[in-house]
């Protein structure tokens, strides 16, 4: 199958859960560099309906305008992710993609989330950034409460998950505090060429 991939793609990643001893062993064996761990955080209907609004700075949906203040934060917390700013743009544009951005009173950039609905029907938050001047405002979890609300009214399963890197500590609080709860704990197994010559 990999293959059949645009020559673009330069790594492949294998996930599994973290106590599946028999893909860390193949991963060794093959050469395949283990990731941070990330952990899946999930939240259900009912225990998003019983937020209520936190707004603490303006919320609009992204623009292509937007690339230029997003772009750098995006870059800068997301590595070598799989949407760039730009794709977030061209995604929402065409409502492949919910992108939620956060300002300031004075209309600056704040930070932003974005999200979607998956193919199984489950809500899915891709990324959330707050600018490191707007952190502990309130701002994150303004645009998680807001999110969630999009996607969970838009989701066929009524729930809403995400996975967040085990360094991640403030993030992994924040999800937790608005009773987000604990599903697994994953790790990618990457591949710098594709697991199969074209």
């Amino acid at each position: 199958m990999t293959s059949q991939l645009p020559a673009v793609i330069e790594r492949s990643t294998v996930i599994a859960a973290v106590e599946h001893r028999g893909m860390a062993d193949l991963a060794v064996r093959l050469g395949w560099s283990p990731t941070e761990v990330n952990h899946v955080l999930i939240a259900d209907f009912e225990t998003i309906n019983a937020w209520t609004s936190t707004e603490t700075a303006r919320l609009r949906s992204m623009t292509p305008e937007d690339v230029a203040d997003l772009g750098p934060i995006h870059d800068l917390e997301f590595p070598k992710t799989y949407y760039s700013a730009g794709d977030l743009a061209s995604r929402s544009s065409r409502g492949e993609q919910i992108v939620l951005i956060a300002e300031r009173d004075d209309g600056s950039f704040a930070g932003y989330i974005a999200g979607q609905i998956q193919p199984d029907g489950d809500g899915y938050i891709d990324f959330l950034a707050v600018s490191p001047s707007a952190r502990r405002t309130g701002i994150g979890m303004g645009l998680v409460v807001a999110m969630c609300q999009q996607l969970v009214s838009r989701s066929s399963t009524q729930r809403v998950c995400l996975t967040v890197q085990d360094g991640r500590a403030p993030a992994r609080r924040l999800y937790e505090s608005l009773g987000f709860r604990y599903d697994a704990s994953i790790v990618g197994f990457e591949s710098m060429v594709p697991l199969v010559t074209r």
